[in-house]
C-alpha cells in the first residue's frame, strides 16, 4: 500500500465524494520500470508521454488524470462505476505495456484503488487476485495475456462444450435506396433486444453496448460469408452517441473493431445516431477518429431541427441525414428535408433520410436531391441482405405518384 501526499493538483483530481464512490484509480508502472532496468532514467520521459497520449485518446470529456509520482498515474472517471473505471485503466495499462514491450502477463498489469488516508494523504490499495483476474476477464484481455512463467497455458483436460445461450438480440437488415441509381446496394443492420425488460440507466448503457457489439458480430458474419460467395453490397451499422460518449463503451467498440477482418472493412459503414443538439466539433472529431479507421465511411444522423452544421465540418463525414418523425406534419417533414439537403451542400457530403413512410415525403426527398432513403416505404427488414438490385421509383410508389419522382 502506497501513500501519496495530497497536493492541490491531486486534491482537485480526487474529491472526497469520488473517492468514496470508488471511481478514482491508479495505473502503476512498476513492472515497466523493472523491465527497463538501468534504462529507466533515459526512458522515463518517453514512457510518461506515451501513457499520457493513450489517456488523452481513451478518456472522456469529464475524466481527468494526473501524475502522482514517477511510477503512478491517478485516473478519475466520475461517470463510471468502480468496476468500469478499473477495467478502463486495465485496458490502458495493457495497451501501454504491449506497445512498449510487445507482450504482457497478468502480473504486469498493476492498478490500485485510491482511497483517502490520514493527514491529507491518498492511499493506493493494490487490486490483486482474485479481483484482478475477474476484471481482466470482463475487459476481454485474458486471451491476449502470456501465461505466468512455468505455467502450461493449455487446460489440464478438455472442457465439455457449453450449452448454447439463447439469443439476446434480434437482427434484421433494411434497405437503403439510392435515389440517383434507383437501386439498393446498402443495407442497415437493425437490432433490438429479444425481451422487453425495463432496465436502469446503467443497465441500459450496458445493454446498448451488448446490442451494438452483437450487431457488429452478426453483420461481420453475414458479410464475410457473402463476400466468399462473391456477393457485393455495403452494410451499415448504427452506433449510438451515448456509447461513443462513454469511455468504457468507446474502448470496447474500438477493441472489437480492431479485430474486424481487413477484407470486410471496405464494405462497412458506421452510422452515428442519437446526437443531441450542441455537440461540439472536438467531440465529433473524437467519434469519427474512433470509427473511421475500421470502415469505408461514417454517416451522421443530425438532431431534429438542426440549424448549424459547423460541428460536422472538416471531419471527412461521408453523409449526413435525419430520422423523420412519424407524428410530424407533412410541412414539418418538408422543412427537415430542405434543412438536411442544405447541410449536405455546406459539408460537400451525401444526404440520407430514414423512416420515410409515404410517397409525398419520398417525392420531396427526390426533388431536394437527397441521395439515400430508408423506411417502410422502401422495404421492411429481412433476415439477410439481398444482392445489389435495381428498384425503380415506379416500383416503390403508385403509378401516379411515381411520375412525380421522375
Amino acid at each position: 500500500m502506497r501513500e501519496h501526499v495530497l497536493n492541490p493538483h491531486l486534491k482537485a483530481a480526487a474529491p472526497e465524494a469520488l473517492l468514496r464512490r470508488g471511481c478514482v484509480t491508479a495505473i502503476e508502472l512498476d513492472a515497466i520500470k523493472a523491465s527497463a532496468g538501468m534504462r529507466w532514467e533515459k526512458m522515463r520521459a518517453t514512457i510518461h508521454a506515451r501513457l499520457e497520449a493513450i489517456l488523452r485518446q481513451k478518456l472522456g470529456a469529464t475524466d481527468f488524470f494526473a501524475q502522482m509520482d514517477e511510477t503512478s498515474y491517478l485516473v478519475t472517471m466520475p461517470s463510471c462505476d468502480p468496476d468500469d473505471a478499473q477495467i478502463c485503466c486495465l485496458r490502458i495499462a495493457f495497451e501501454l505495456h504491449t506497445s512498449l514491450l510487445g507482450e504482457c502477463r497478468l502480473s504486469d498489469l498493476r492498478i490500485a484503488k485510491i482511497a483517502p488516508g490520514k493527514d491529507g494523504t491518498l492511499v493506493a490499495e493494490a487490486i490483486e487476485e482474485p479481483a484482478i483476474s475477474r476484471l481482466v476477464q470482463r475487459a476481454g484481455l485474458h486471451e491476449h495475456l502470456l501465461p505466468a512463467p512455468g505455467r502450461d497455458p493449455r487446460p489440464a483436460r478438455p472442457m465439455p462444450p457449453a450449452a448454447p445461450e439463447p439469443e439476446k438480440f434480434v437482427h434484421s437488415f433494411a434497405p437503403f435506396w439510392d435515389v440517383r441509381l434507383e437501386a439498393v446496394a446498402t443495407w442497415r443492420c437493425l437490432t433490438k433486444p429479444a425481451d422487453s425488460v425495463t432496465r436502469t440507466s446503467e443497465e441500459h448503457i450496458r445493454n446498448r453496448l451488448a446490442q451494438t457489439l452483437s450487431a457488429i458480430g452478426r453483420s461481420m458474419s453475414v458479410l464475410s460469408r457473402r463476400l466468399r460467395q462473391r456477393d457485393r453490397f455495403l452494410l451499415s451499422i448504427p452506433i449510438g452517441h451515448e456509447l461513443l460518449s462513454s469511455p468504457i463503451a468507446r474502448m470496447e467498440l474500438a477493441y472489437t473493431c480492431r479485430n474486424l477482418p481487413a477484407e470486410v472493412r471496405p464494405y462497412v459503414l458506421f452510422e452515428i445516431t442519437g446526437l443531441p443538439q450542441g455537440v461540439p466539433h472536438s467531440r465529433m472529431s473524437d467519434f469519427i477518429t474512433v470509427l473511421r479507421p475500421f470502415a469505408k465511411a461514417v454517416l451522421v444522423h443530425v438532431p431534429p431541427h438542426n440549424l448549424s452544421f459547423a460541428a460536422y465540418q472538416g471531419l471527412g463525414i461521408h453523409a449526413v441525414g435525419i430520422d423523420l418523425d412519424h407524428g410530424a406534419t407533412q410541412l414539418a417533414a418538408l422543412q427537415e428535408i430542405e434543412r438536411i439537403a442544405a447541410g449536405g451542400r455546406v459539408l460537400h457530403a451525401m444526404t440520407f433520410l430514414t423512416d420515410v413512410a409515404n410517397v409525398e415525403t419520398l417525392a420531396a426527398a427526390c426533388k431536394a436531391g437527397i441521395n439515400l432513403v430508408a423506411g417502410p416505404l422502401i422495404g421492411a427488414g429481412v433476415p439477410e441482405p439481398l444482392p445489389i438490385r435495381r428498384l425503380l421509383a415506379r416500383e416503390i410508389a403508385q403509378p401516379s405518384a411515381a411520375r412525380a419522382l421522375v
